[in-house]
Parts: C-alpha cells; sequence; structure tokens
C-alpha cells in the first residue's frame, strides 16, 4: 500500500480512539457522536456546520476535528470564520483519547470573530485542527482555511 494513503487510514483509526486521558490545558470531551475527523489540504477553502448532534467539549460547546499531514518544521497558518456564531480554533498533536498536545488556540486573533493562529509542526505527521464555538450550544455554518508557509 503506497505511503500516503496508509497515513490517512492510520490518520482514521486514531481518529476513532477513544480514551479518559486528557493533556494540561486540554478541554475535556464528553461526546454526544465522536467527532470524525476529515482531511485537509492547504490553500483549499473547507466548509462546515456545528450541529446539535456534534461532539461535544465540557464546557458543551460543540466542535468539529480536521486532520493536516504536516512536514517536520512547517509552520501552518488556521483561520476559522463564521457569521452564525463565535468560532474558537484549536491546532496540536493529537494526544491520549481526543486531548491535543503542544496545541495553540484563538478567539478573534483574525479580526472580528475570527479565530487565526499559527502552527509549527515539530514532526512529520497529522496535525489536528479542531473547528469550535466559543460558547455553549452556538451552531451553524464555518468556513476554515490552512496556508502553509513552508
Amino acid at each position: 500500500m503506497p505511503v500516503r494513503p496508509l497515513l490517512v487510514l492510520l490518520c482514521a483509526l486514531l481518529l476513532a480512539t477513544r480514551a479518559d486521558a486528557q493533556s494540561p490545558g486540554a478541554p475535556a470531551v464528553s461526546a454526544v457522536r465522536p467527532a470524525v475527523a476529515r482531511m485537509v489540504a492547504a490553500g483549499r477553502l473547507e466548509a462546515g456546520a456545528l450541529e446539535d448532534g456534534d461532539a461535544r467539549l465540557d464546557d458543551d460547546s460543540r466542535y468539529d476535528d480536521f486532520v493536516y499531514m504536516a512536514h517536520a518544521g512547517e509552520q501552518i497558518q488556521v483561520r476559522l470564520s463564521s457569521d452564525a456564531f463565535d468560532p474558537y480554533l484549536y491546532v496540536g498533536r493529537r494526544g491520549a483519547g481526543t486531548a491535543l498536545l503542544d496545541a495553540v488556540s484563538d478567539d478573534d486573533s483574525g479580526g472580528g470573530t475570527t479565530a487565526q493562529v499559527t502552527y509549527t509542526a515539530r514532526a512529520a505527521g497529522p496535525v489536528i485542527i479542531r473547528a469550535n464555538s466559543l460558547m455553549a450550544g452556538q451552531t451553524g455554518r464555518y468556513t476554515l482555511r490552512v496556508k502553509s508557509g513552508q
């Protein structure tokens, strides 16, 4: 099997695994429906929606996960925008269960309520991008864009 499809399969299996361990500072997750991560590529605009049945963090805010396959040392910029809710963004490596390691987060550095972060991958492999709402119960459509500054 070629390397890229094998990595995608491995990411899907890792993302489906759930455990109770959380890293310090990472929000705990109590899922209504487990988050199913979608692959995302640099330069593409991704559209999504936070819905009532989506997975939730311990503050009752909903989220969707995306996976970006990074190169070691690659710097990525991620923007999350919505007219329906106040976006909150987490970017980091998958830890145990749903925890994110080395995570950076943001509420509105992209101007207005747009969340924006710059993340540098320490190693090659999957980077988790978590599209989240700032407040509990918020739903609606959003757009996500990843740019590589490699």
